[in-house]
């Protein structure tokens, strides 16, 4: 896998994690007010993504059902 940098960063309320591309790997950015147990669960969730090369596909609704 390809390095992971991860951040926390006051998100809106509901939205828990975001995850980009990056040049070296991916940026995971959870979010600052989430208690821990939402951020590790946002976390696994960014994985996800990326075990699942999420981003070489196009459709967000399959992109998300799959991922759940």
């Amino acid at each position: 896998m390809d390095d992971i940098f991860i951040y926390f960063v006051p998100l809106p309320n509901t939205v828990h994690e975001m995850v980009t591309p990056c040049i070296e790997g991916y940026t995971i950015y959870l979010n600052l007010n989430d208690d821990l147990d939402t951020q590790k669960k946002g976390y696994e969730h960014a994985l996800n993504h990326i075990s699942n090369n999420d981003f070489e596909k196009k459709n967000v609704q399959n992109i998300e059902s799959d991922c759940h």
